[in-house]
This record gives C-alpha cells, structure tokens and sequence, in this order.
C-alpha cells in the first residue's frame, strides 16, 4: 500500500508505504481551509486511521532512520520498520547538464507552500540578498496567495518567479542551473 491509507476493513496482509508522519505531531490550524472544529474532526479521523495501517501492517517503509523512529514510537517495536530511501528517477539522470546556461543567480523552491514548510524564512532571506530571485515551483493553492502577499508584505516580490507546475525536463533544467 503506497500510503496509510489502507481500507479499514481490509482483512488481509500488507506492507505499507509512508513518508512521515508530521501530522501526528504538527497541529497547526493555519494549515488548513476548514473551520477549527472539522480540522479536528479530520485530524483525528487521520491518526486513527493511520496509526491502525500501521500497527496492521506485516512491514512499513520509511525514507528515512528519523521516520523509522516516529514509527517505533506508535509500534512499540522495530521489527518490520524498514528504511529505504527514495530513489531518483531516470530521467534525472541522464538529463545532459545546463550549467553553461545559467545567466542568473537563483534558487528554487519546489512543493506545497503549506506554513509548516516555513517559506518565510527563504522570503527573509531574498531580503537579504537583492539580487538572488526564487522560482517557485508547485500547484496553485490557497496557500500560494497567502506566500504571494508574505513576499509583498517583505518587499520582495519582484525576485520571485511563481512558476506553477513544470515539467520534469524544465524542472531538472532549474534545478542544474540553481545556486
């Protein structure tokens, strides 16, 4: 299962797959569109859900030791946590290098601009450093309007590219010619 959300009434065996489990010690209502009382309805309703996976689960795979341990810490024991660490797709690596096409200093922030990413701290430090802009890559959301007025509010707006979505191929081409 490529995540813990397995069927509850599944009866069978399973490995599970899961990435982390920030929700089970994040609470942070900004990072949500929902009233206070349904965002804690649904965070319940998650870490219900999730810690069943994974106590049911023949095996979890995590990316990393720090994950393995907030599984532990749910389990009560080590045996079947299993880190395997995330690989990198082909594509990334036989894309021919771009470096000799870098014609600006840049940086480049990709994902979810949820305010658990902390994206106030790479605006604050565009402030420090007129010169470098930021390509921000990522779907449209409520909390790229929220990271859009924050960068407004900083003065640095004009640094900013907000790129949206981006194929693999451009995205690997930003990230060649980064700082």
């Amino acid at each position: 299962v490529p995540h813990f959300n397995v069927p509850l009434a599944y009866p069978g065996k399973y490995v599970m797959t899961l990435h982390d489990l920030l929700w089970h010690n994040q609470h942070d209502a900004r990072a949500t569109t929902l009233p206070p009382w349904q965002y804690a309805v649904k965070r319940l309703a998650y870490k219900c859900v999730s810690e069943q996976a994974i106590r049911r689960a023949q095996a979890v795979i995590v990316p990393t030791k720090v994950v393995a341990q907030d599984v532990t810490n749910i389990i009560g024991r080590s045996q079947g946590v299993e880190v395997l660490s995330e690989g990198i797709p082909e594509l990334y690596k036989k894309t021919p290098l771009h470096f000799e096409k870098v014609t600006e200093r840049y940086c480049v922030y990709t994902g979810n601009l949820y305010p658990h990413k902390n994206f106030v701290t790479i605006l604050r430090a565009l402030q420090l450093d007129p010169s470098m802009r930021l390509k921000v890559v990522g779907a449209r959301s409520v909390f790229m309007d929220d990271a859009k007025k924050m960068a407004e509010d900083l003065g640095v707006e004009q640094q900013i590219d907000w790129l949206g979505f981006t194929k693999d191929e451009d995205l690997i081409a930003l990230y060649q010619c980064a700082v």
